[in-house]
């Protein structure tokens, strides 16, 4: 953040931006039109941007999306 402020840089939020995570919902609408047959997807969570994007995206398109059992 020191670098960004004193070299004149925006800096991109990794998870709290709806463009960043409108952009990652893009990864599951390819999944889902490449592999309509999909049941599952695994997804790495970090700051929650990429899965949150690839959730809404599925579910906009009217798939089943549910968390794993005991979290």
């Amino acid at each position: 953040m020191e670098i960004a402020k004193s070299e004149d840089l925006t800096l991109l939020s990794p998870f709290e931006d709806d463009y960043l995570i409108a952009g990652h919902g893009t990864i599951g609408l390819e999944v889902m039109k490449e592999k309509p047959d999909t049941e599952v997807i695994f997804c790495p969570i970090g700051g929650g941007a990429l899965i949150s994007g690839i959730a809404l995206a599925i579910k906009a398109k009217n798939f089943k999306v549910m968390k794993p059992p005991n979290l």
